[in-house]
């Protein structure tokens, strides 16, 4: 399945996978959100907090992504 097709209008999380404390990340979870145009996603919120994110944009569990490094 491709990129595209598999985020297409839904709204997910990207877990950086360091807390800030840690590292130089200011957050470690970045919610995204399909953009107005209905093309490509748009970061609306960084947060250290999950649980938040996940309500806040109604955000499944298998939409949360790591990235890894």
């Amino acid at each position: 399945m491709e990129w595209e097709e598999f985020v297409n209008g839904k709204a997910f999380i990207m877990d950086l996978g360091e807390d800030s404390t840690n590292s130089r990340t200011c957050c470690r979870y970045a919610a995204w959100i399909p953009g107005k145009d209905g093309q490509g996603h748009r970061i609306v919120e960084v947060s250290n907090e999950l649980l938040l994110l996940k309500g806040k944009y109604n955000v499944s569990d298998e939409m949360i992504l790591s990235l890894k490094q």
